[in-house]
């Protein structure tokens, strides 16, 4: 199964992140700035010259299994998303 990865995202900011594989590196990269005085805001200048303020944040990543019973999972849920779901047995031709 490919890892899964759950992003949940309130006001445009990123609450929560899970993941299937809790050795999955988790980088955010936030270009809506609203405190330039804030931890992790960094000024950048792009190619052409231009200066620009991004937020940049490494964080661990909470199990997917951290889910069961929030109300993410019933967003999942109601989306008919079941991260839990087995994937079926590959089977040999005959």
């Amino acid at each position: 199964m490919p890892t899964q990865i759950v992003l949940n995202v309130h006001g445009g900011i990123v609450q929560d992140v899970f993941c299937s594989d809790l050795k999955a590196r988790v980088v955010i990269v936030d270009w809506d700035v609203e405190d330039p005085g804030g931890d992790g805001v960094l000024e950048v200048v792009d190619a052409r010259g231009q200066r620009d303020l991004v937020f940049v944040q490494q964080r661990q990543a909470d199990h997917l299994d951290d889910l069961l019973g929030t109300d993410v999972a019933c967003a999942l849920l109601a989306a008919g998303i079941d991260l839990h779901a087995t994937p079926p047995i590959p089977t040999e031709d005959p």
